[in-house]
């Protein structure tokens, strides 16, 4: 109705996703890394059935993949163990964040209509960045599919600024209003982007230590070419001066990261 009322532009989108607070007892968890007997299925409330189904889901696309079926997965990567388990709804999402204290939620994600702020698609997950940008591709596409709508711009802040993401919406022509993540700079002591320059003359990056990077040219998975310092200059600079560069030569972290 609201489409057949114009109140849909069907130009511009916008993404974004809501907490909402489980109904559990957060007293009732366990450490996401601790063993766990959970019951059998005729035994479990319907909750806990749902996470044995996904987590036995998740295992056999690890073993069809070649994995050991251990951990979970979302999205297509693997991911750590939560924080923590609620023994009562095992697929909430244990949230801790300054000033407030944890609690257990879930995501409400939303697909609006940015002409008069019609919601075109919502759907409920689990608390997780991967899964929101994993669920914002399959409301495009099934908006696109039930309405035959396809934005031009698809605008969100920078939860979904994974480069996943905003290549999947270039490929499709939806121009990506959203905040790129910004991993630049190195927490960790090893050297960030800025710290090294690029030759292009020589096609090297030199490093703060001031080992040359050279590259033989080869492209992994159709995207990457690494840059990489002799066995002894990385020696000299600590160990910290191999490169993985994706796309056009441009300064990025090392030891040996993947730009992503």
């Amino acid at each position: 109705m609201s489409i057949a009322a114009g109140l849909v532009g069907g130009e511009a989108f916008s993404i974004d996703a809501s907490l909402i607070k489980a109904d559990v007892d957060r007293k009732k968890r366990i450490p996401g890394n601790q063993p766990f007997a959970w019951p059998k299925a005729e035994e479990a409330s319907h909750a806990v059935r749902e996470y044995l189904v996904a987590l036995d889901a998740a295992a056999g696309g690890d073993k069809d993949r070649g994995g050991d079926g251990g951990g979970s997965s979302e999205g297509g990567h693997r991911r750590k163990p939560p924080k923590e388990i609620s023994l009562t709804d095992p697929q909430a999402t244990w949230v801790a964040r300054a000033g407030v204290d944890p609690f257990f939620a879930y995501d409400a994600n939303y697909l609006i209509d940015n002409k008069v702020g019609i919601i075109l698609d919502a759907v409920g997950t689990r608390a997780n960045r991967a899964v929101e940008i994993a669920v914002t591709q399959t409301m495009v596409a099934r908006v696109e599919r039930r309405f035959d709508l396809r934005p031009r711009r698809l605008a969100g802040d920078t939860a979904y600024g994974a480069v996943r993401l905003l290549k999947w919406l270039v490929d499709r022509n939806i121009a990506p209003h959203v905040p790129v993540w910004d991993k630049s700079a190195r927490p960790d002591g090893t050297f960030s982007r800025s710290d090294f320059v690029f030759d292009q003359e020589h096609n090297i990056y030199i490093c703060p230590g001031g080992a040359e990077l050279t590259s033989t040219g080869n492209i992994d998975q159709g995207h990457i070419v690494y840059y990489r310092a002799r066995r002894r200059a990385r020696r000299v600079a600590g160990g910290r001066a191999d490169r993985a560069v994706q796309g056009a030569p441009s300064p990025c972290p090392g030891p040996a990261p993947t730009w992503r």
